[in-house]
This record gives C-alpha cells, structure tokens and sequence, in this order.
C-alpha cells in the first residue's frame, strides 16, 4: 500500500486545506460509479465525513504552518484525492482494488483526525497511548510528539530491538503506518500496541505478521 503514498509536500495553509475540503467534496458525489463498491469503507461516505471534519480543524485552528501533524497530513489528502479522482475514471479489477485500498487508507485517516482533533482542536501531544508500557517507550523516544517519520521511528525502537532491513522491516512498517504516508503517528502506535502483544521492555513481539 506504500506505493499510495507520494507526491511533493507543499506548505500547508488555509487555501490547501479548501482545495483539499473541494477534492473531498468531488468524491463525496461519487456514489454512483460503478468503480466503487457499495461496502465498508464506503468512499463517497468517508470522503463527505472527512470534508466536515476538515471544516471544523480549519475554523478551530489558527497556525496550520507550525503544526506538523495537519502538515502532513493534509498534503497525503491532497495526493491521495488526486490519485482517486484519476482511478474513478479508468476501469477494470486493477483499479477497482487499488480504489478499494484508498478506500481503507481514507478510513484510517479519518479515524486519526478524529482521535488528534475532537471536536476540530488539536489534542494530538496530549493523546494518551492506551498501554503503559508503549506509552513510556513512546515518551522516552519521542516525547509529546504526535508524528514521526518512519526512520525516526525505526531509530526508536533500536534502542529495545533492532529492526534492520528486510521482510521484518517491511511486515512492521506495512502494519503500523496504516495512513500510508511514511509517518507513524501516536494513534497508529497505540493501535498497534492494543492490537499485538508487545512487550516494550524487551520489544518481544509475538503477533502474526513477523511470523
């Protein structure tokens, strides 16, 4: 799903976000194309739900140049937009799936801007990670940060277990960088940690994916 992510990161301000809010907006009104899929997540629904949300972050929030999460993530909402915008007009199985993959990654976007942004403010370095344990393992490593890159965050997790290069490094990024933008997010963290059983002491993982 990695090869969703791209494009050139632009400076994040009020009329990105509306250009992204208007690309929203567009895919919101794509119920009836035979690409997409009547089933969860339903793209046309996320993308309505997404614009709102959008909406609100952008009436609540005065400095969207220093906050690094919207930075981010809005420039991954304005290249994956694209990306769909160009799907919904070609056909065949191959697009309808790669639809279907934007569809889930929109998903998890949405769930993260809902987690950092309740109610439209920014409560993303005051998240609390569920775990004890990934919750001091990520304030030692990264303090109150709600994003990291994934190299970053690779550099972390060395000083309890060394990751390296290869199918290990691969199954894990692909697992926790679920917004497919090479970032790992507090939210993303401690769905991980809830989900698989990680002692972060010892950095033992026992879950299905380094099998």
């Amino acid at each position: 799903m990695h090869a969703l992510h791209g494009g050139h990161a632009a400076s994040v301000d009020k009329k990105v976000v509306e250009k992204v809010i208007q690309k929203l907006d567009g895919l919101s009104k794509l119920s009836g194309s035979p690409q997409l899929q009547r089933s969860h997540p339903y793209l046309p629904d996320i993308a309505r739900d997404t614009k709102e949300l959008l909406r609100q972050i952008l009436d609540k929030t005065t400095d969207l140049i220093h906050n690094q999460y919207l930075q981010v993530t809005v420039n991954s909402l304005l290249y994956k937009t694209q990306q769909c915008s160009e799907m919904v007009k070609k056909e065949g199985v191959t697009t309808r799936k790669n639809l279907t993959k934007l569809s889930l990654i929109f998903s998890h976007i949405l769930c993260e801007l809902r987690a950092l942004f309740p109610g439209g403010r920014f409560q993303g370095n005051s998240y609390r990670i569920t775990k004890l344990e990934a919750y001091q393992f990520w304030g030692q490593a990264f303090g109150t940060r709600c994003l990291v890159k994934w190299e970053e965050f690779k550099e972390g997790l060395h000083s309890v277990h060394p990751i390296g290069k290869g199918p290990l490094e691969s199954a894990l990024r692909s697992t926790m960088d679920l917004t497919c933008n090479n970032y790992i997010s507090v939210f993303e963290f401690d769905i991980f940690s809830r989900l698989f059983q990680v002692n972060f002491n010892k950095m033992l993982i026992f879950s299905a994916f380094c099998s």
